[in-house]
């Protein structure tokens, strides 16, 4: 029978062929050895070149290509491969027998390429092939770029701080120039509503309303002088007025009545005041002033009204004034006393005028 075969005693195995018998010695038949380690041929990247075990490839490696070899001439051909990339491949590839490895898009980043041959009986190398590489990071992407990255990313909001801050303070000032130029305004305002409110218009002294609110402060300031303090007031009036605005006109007569009250005012101390007390008459508060000290205060304010001329066609006009004046003390009770002063006053005007005008008269002195 073809292929039969007679195991005898000792384990042999007879067969029969047509050289004759022939005897098999299973223990002396020995097993193929592994694969031997994988070595590699050859390894480059298409953009730099060959890479060797710790190679440090720039940034750009395009494709990197292993080419695997197994140095063994039994069973060549039926050696196949295995690969893997750690750490990104922890699994073995599944065996090929192409030995090329082609890897592309290699982050940057550190590397082992390891590969193993491996025979048609599942037998492997004992031995790893090895090969360590490592892609290096853009510069942009190193440590010292990122903190430079980070210093200046720091730097450009600290800029954008400061910047807006600025701005801010800016636009801060800005507007606080506005308030204060439009306080400014306000109270110019306030201070002209308050100047127009208080004082007349033609002549520029100070209005009835003004001289009642003076007169009335300065009599109760009066009130807590020391003994011996005294409050003067003047009421002067322009002899002639009527006879001027009847001949030249109205306009002739205010701007008149203007040159007066500046001169007037002129001739006063800064703590008197003059005020536009009816048409043609002015009133004249000084504090703190004596008989003699109105009665000479008096004198030289007609006097000065006699000086002031107004050019009218081919001629100067002017007028002369009669001026009354009363004292009141600080001893005497000053409470509701305005309108006695005004009056005693008023009657020592109308006294100097009946008596021609030009000149200055008082009632028995100061009253008590």
């Amino acid at each position: 029978m073809a292929g039969a075969a007679i195991e005898d005693p000792q384990g042999h195995l007879w067969f029969a062929s047509t050289l004759g018998v022939m005897r098999y010695d299973p223990a002396r038949d020995r097993t193929p050895p592994a694969p031997p380690a994988v070595v590699v041929d050859a390894a480059f990247s298409s953009v730099q070149g060959a890479i060797r075990p710790g190679s440090r490839l720039g940034t750009a490696v395009g494709t990197i290509t292993f080419k695997l070899a197994v140095p063994t001439f039994r069973d060549e051909d039926r050696i196949r491969f295995r690969h893997r990339l750690l750490p990104v491949e922890h699994e073995w590839s599944e065996p090929e027998y192409s030995n090329v490895v082609r890897l592309a898009s290699v982050a940057p980043g550190s590397y082992r390429f390891e590969a193993i041959a491996e025979d048609v009986s599942g037998r492997r190398s004992a031995t790893v092939m090895e090969l360590p590489f490592s892609v290096l990071l853009p510069w942009w992407r190193t440590p010292l770029a990122e903190l430079f990255g980070c210093l200046l990313l720091l730097g450009l909001v600290v800029l954008a701080f400061r910047v807006r801050t600025r701005r801010l303070q800016r636009e801060r000032n800005r507007l606080e120039q506005v308030v204060e130029e439009r306080t400014r305004e306000l109270q110019a305002q306030a201070a002209e509503l308050q100047r127009l409110a208080s004082t007349d218009e033609l002549t520029g002294t100070a209005n009835r309303r003004k001289f009642a609110q003076a007169l009335e402060l300065e009599l109760q300031r009066l009130s807590r002088s020391p003994d011996g303090a005294r409050l003067s007031l003047i009421l002067l009036d322009l002899d002639g007025f009527k006879e001027i605005n009847d001949t030249h006109g109205h306009d002739a007569g205010d701007r008149l009545l203007a040159a007066i009250g500046r001169r007037l005012r002129e001739r006063l101390r800064s703590t008197d005041l003059v005020a536009r007390f009816g048409g043609d008459e002015f009133a004249v508060i000084l504090p703190l002033t004596s008989r003699n000290g109105a009665q000479r205060a008096a004198l030289k304010l007609i006097q000065a009204v006699a000086k002031v001329k107004v050019p009218m066609d081919d001629r100067e006009i002017g007028v002369t004034a009669s001026a009354g004046f009363a004292v009141v003390a600080s001893t005497a009770d000053v409470t509701g006393k305005l309108d006695q002063l005004i009056t005693q006053a008023d009657m020592a005007l109308y006294a100097a005028k009946r008596a021609g005008g030009n000149r200055v008269y008082s009632l028995d002195g100061t009253w008590q």
